[in-house]
């Protein structure tokens, strides 16, 4: 497993254990003093689904550029960006 840098930003371009990244990342996290880990969790699909459908999810949370926004109050330019790095994470 490697780490790479694509359009979207890193991502992991082999199988991942999801599990133990979750784990190292709490651990990392608590054992440095951390009292909070925000963790943001993409698919592309399901952004899409979003955009085409507004009604269906009017408060999906999505992370742009250090702030929460919601999905459907995003620009189109916006969401397209974040579809993008989310199928270049795979």
């Amino acid at each position: 497993m490697r780490c790479e840098r694509g359009t979207g930003g890193l991502y992991w371009a082999h199988e991942v254990d999801h599990a133990h990244i979750l784990e190292t990342a709490f651990g990392r996290n608590n054992r440095s003093g951390g009292q909070e880990l925000q963790l943001a969790v993409l698919d592309a699909e399901a952004l899409r689904e979003a955009r085409a459908h507004p009604d269906r999810r009017p408060d999906l949370i999505v992370r742009v550029a250090g702030f929460n926004a919601r999905f459907g109050e995003l620009s189109t330019v916006e969401q397209d960006e974040l579809i993008a790095r989310a199928e270049a994470a795979g």
